[in-house]
């Protein structure tokens, strides 16, 4: 099975670069994942917001296979546990999905194409996190799901 994360936008922060670079290479142990920035747009104070989710999920739309599992990120999303969250990628590596896409929006959220593309709309807390720190903590719980269907001591 492949993961593919798509992000809205550029990631400036080194330490998070460097945090998501340790999660990607502890997740490629486990199978294929790519890691995909789509650009976003300039969001200004005349800037209509729907317009600016409209144009970042076309964006991030054509880079999703269309038998893809979609889940995309949001706070307002289903919530699953460490546990929870290793069942779903199971259920699909084992009833034959090829890919799991997940989707992280920009600063302004997700484009409401994305929200009914999605086949889940998952929420990693209530609590409010940067779309930037979000890739972190997403491809940290990637890892533990995955270290959780193998076995693995990671998850206590």
């Amino acid at each position: 099975m492949k993961i593919k994360l798509i992000f809205v936008g550029k990631l400036q922060d080194r330490y998070l670069k460097e945090g998501i670079e340790t999660y990607r290479d502890r997740i490629s142990r486990y199978g294929s994942i790519e890691l995909i920035e789509v650009e976003d747009e300039a969001v200004t104070a005349k800037a209509e917001h729907a317009k600016v989710k409209g144009k970042e999920a076309e964006r991030v739309l054509k880079r999703v296979s269309p038998d893809s599992f979609l889940v995309a990120l949001d706070e307002r999303g289903k919530g699953l546990s460490s546990e929870g969250l290793a069942g779903l990628i199971k259920k699909e590596m084992d009833t034959g999905t090829k890919d799991i896409s997940f989707v992280v929006g920009g600063s302004l959220g997700l484009g409401d194409k994305i929200r009914e593309r999605a086949d889940l709309i998952l929420s990693l807390s209530p609590m409010t996190f940067t779309h930037q720190m979000v890739r972190v903590i997403l491809l940290e719980q990637i890892y533990r799901a995955f270290t959780i269907i193998k076995g693995e001591p990671y998850h206590k």
